[in-house]
């Protein structure tokens, strides 16, 4: 499982903050919050995961996995379809800043096996109000989940009903996506 990532945001900032890397990848210094990345990257999904030592380079974990040669198959398919999609939805005032790609090998060969840039695996931004340094208006999950946190919901409780003025909102959202 990899997500391709071509803004600095979220946990993958959070990890840059803290080591100057995402996934054992450098990055140069002095990079924002929500700041372009210079080339979309992959990044595997955590070691342990993978049965990849915690040592080990994850991307050299990952290509021995599924074989070098393989690897780079399905990175250049998920670098490829994550770049025609960032085009595609750049044209229309939205920004895809990272999206989630599940891939197994199936008779020997790579395969999707998961959603491909739905809402619940990519975030997407609005292209309006977008500046680097900061949270970004978003067309994600996230709009849900600040309203529960300001709801006072926590993981493990009962949800609370939700307003039809939040149902409408993820629609129209979701509906400007696509």
């Amino acid at each position: 499982h990899g997500r391709v990532i071509g803004k600095l945001s979220g946990r993958d900032w959070r990890e840059y903050k803290e080591t100057g890397s995402i996934n054992g990848r450098w990055l140069p210094k002095g990079m924002k919050d929500a700041d372009k990345l210079a080339n979309p990257m992959l990044l595997i999904k955590p070691a342990g995961e993978l049965n990849i030592p915690d040592n080990e380079d994850m991307i050299k974990g990952a290509q021995r996995m599924y074989g070098p040669q393989k690897f780079k198959t399905i990175e250049d398919i998920c670098l490829s379809v994550f770049g025609v999609a960032r085009n595609y939805a750049a044209a229309r005032g939205i920004i895809i800043a990272a999206s989630s790609f599940e891939f197994a090998l199936v008779e020997g060969n790579p395969y999707f096996t998961g959603q491909i840039l739905s809402p619940e695996t990519t975030a997407y931004w609005d292209l309006d109000g977008f500046a680097p340094g900061g949270g970004q208006p978003d067309y994600e999950k996230e709009p849900l989940y600040d309203w529960l946190a300001a709801e006072g919901w926590t993981e493990g409780n009962a949800l609370p009903s939700l307003p039809k003025s939040v149902i409408d909102d993820i629609m129209r959202r979701e509906r400007q996506i696509y």
